[in-house]
């Protein structure tokens, strides 16, 4: 049994992820607010979050598109973390085809409230950090970077190689913002024979894109 590697964030929220968790505190002196005693400072403006709630992960993407997704895959309903909350949802996918080539796939979703920063800032932040934990693994090599046009409000793809149990693997994560939602698809394709050949980077990158686009839509149709 091949085992994945996969990168798994902590809580979601406004703990946890984003640098900004505790918020930015206001200044204020005393020659804003004459008289303190009769005033309460003024707390800074910050937008309503774009998106009231999440999808379920494991129901993000239908089960015609795993069938291409993932050829072969052995469990369509998806596998769903233990510990998703409301706010942070993840599910996994697997198969294997008729050409021994094994596929993964994961979906991670995290949602942020507005406080005294925007949710969008929130998911700013993690939006970031994700990228910046998929280009800086140590177990992966020809780490490539490229902006993927058309998903949500900013998207990021990251391809790289690495081996599963001595098997080449090809992998790419997908991270995407749209509001204050931030989207991460993990891809990973290797063959299970001795001395087979993985799928290609540039398919493995282009079926993590196509996943994003779909959960990006998933979550705009969520909260209709």
């Amino acid at each position: 049994m091949i085992a994945v590697l996969t990168v798994f964030l902590g809580k979601s929220g406004s703990d946890g992820e984003d640098s900004g968790s505790s918020g930015e505190k206001q200044e204020s002196s005393s020659s804003d607010t004459p008289d303190s005693s009769s005033h309460t400072p003024e707390t800074p403006e910050t937008s309503v979050a774009n998106f009231a709630k999440l999808p379920e992960a494991c129901k993000t993407i239908s089960e015609g598109a795993l069938d291409q997704l993932v050829p072969g895959v052995k469990v369509k309903n998806g596998t769903a973390d233990t510990s998703n909350t409301a706010d942070n949802s993840r599910c996994y996918w697997s198969g294997s085809d008729d050409t021994n080539s094994f596929r993964f796939l994961s979906v991670t979703l995290w949602r942020y409230d507005s406080d005294t920063r925007s949710g969008d800032q929130h998911a700013e932040d993690t939006y970031d950090k994700v990228i910046a934990d998929a280009r800086t693994r140590t177990d992966a090599w020809n780490i490539e970077t490229e902006p993927a046009p058309d998903i949500g409000d900013q998207a990021t793809a990251i391809s790289f190689d690495s081996k599963t149990n001595k098997e080449d693997s090809k992998e790419a994560t997908l991270v995407a913002r749209t509001g204050n939602v931030v989207v991460r698809v993990y891809d990973s394709g290797s063959s299970l024979l001795d001395n087979g050949s993985p799928p290609t980077s540039a398919s493995i990158v282009r079926d993590a894109t196509t996943a994003a686009k779909i959960v990006v839509t998933s979550v705009a149709d969520a909260n209709r």
